[in-house]
Parts: C-alpha cells; structure tokens; sequence
C-alpha cells in the first residue's frame, strides 16, 4: 500500500523471530513500522498498539475463579506457544491463579489458532479430567463457527476467553461460555 508517498507493509506471522527480523528489514530499508494486536519487543518498530495482555491473563483468572468459587481443576488453552501476546497471558493466568490455592492448573495446552485445533484440544482435556471445572482461553478460536455446540453441555464447565466478535455471541447467551473478554479489534488498523 502507498499513501502520500510513504510506504507501507503488512506482515502477520506467529514467530517473534522471524517477525523481528521482517520489521527490522522493513525499518533498515526506511520503513516505518507500528505493531498491533502482537508486540514484537526487541525490533526497531517504533510504537506498538494493543491491550496489555498480561493484565488481560490476570482478568481472565480472576473471572474464571468467581465462577468456580476460587476451587476446583481449570485448564489453560494458550493457542500458538509462540506468539508473544498469547504467552503474556497465560503468564498472567499463571500468576494471578497463585493467589487461590484451591485451584488446580492441570496444564497449559497449545495448539493452532483455528476452530477445528481449539475445539479438538478442548475435547481431549474434557474427556482426559471429567472433574475439570473450568477453561481459560487466551483466544476464542472454538467459537468461530458451530462445532463446539455438539462437544460441550452449556453451563457444565465455565469458560472464560478473549475475544467477543459478533459471531461469537451466541455462546454467552446460550451459556456456553460465561466471560468473553474484547478487544477493539476493528479499529486497530486504522
């Protein structure tokens, strides 16, 4: 995209070194570079806009252990194990779960940031710790479509997640899930 003469890029990729390395490249060659959504810290861009995802990890523990009554066993869903604003918020789950004892993690579990790979891996813990009481999910890729209707009973286990877009809605209303955290998706390109 050129607009009044300046240059500009995208680029979307999950691996902080390789997306360094491009906003370096791209900054070098007289480009400026602004991250959103997914910092990339250690490059030359020169401003980054996004929620602070480690307080968003913190919130996400502290609504999922209201609704299980600060007890029982939860599991984190942490999409891609590389992408830095994901693994700032399961380290804000991590740590803000420390302040209630009663709360078992039985693990951080990763996986590809699609509906199909979110869902399957949520059927796999489910099935794997039939005592779980809750779900922290650090991205809403389960509730991009209608699949994940079929493998959870509304309100059995509460679940708590990041992202609130329209087509994910009709989870917290048909009780699917108890807590969508947003973010101003839409305008961050602007």
């Amino acid at each position: 995209m050129v607009k009044n003469g300046s240059k500009a890029i995208i680029v979307s990729c999950s691996d902080e070194d390789t997306l360094t390395q491009a906003i370096n490249y791209a900054v070098e060659n007289g480009i400026a570079v602004m991250t959103f959504d997914s910092d990339a810290p250690n490059s030359k861009r020169f401003a980054f806009y996004g929620p602070d995802d480690l307080e968003m990890g913190k919130k996400l523990m502290n609504e999922l252990a209201g609704l299980i009554d600060g007890k029982g066993k939860i599991a984190i869903l942490g999409g891609n194990k590389t992408a830095n604003n994901l693994q700032e918020r399961v380290k804000g789950i991590s740590q803000t779960a420390a302040e209630y004892p009663d709360i078992e993690i039985i693990g951080t579990y990763y996986h590809p940031e699609t509906e199909t790979n979110a869902i399957a891996v949520m059927n796999e813990v489910i099935k794997s710790t039939p005592d779980i009481k809750g779900l922290a999910m650090v991205g809403s890729w389960a509730f991009f479509g209608e699949k994940l209707k079929s493998i959870i009973e509304p309100g059995k286990i509460k679940i708590v997640a990041v992202d609130a877009l329209p087509v994910q809605l009709e989870y917290i209303e048909k009780n699917y899930v108890q807590v969508l955290l947003g973010q101003p998706t839409f305008t961050w390109g602007e």
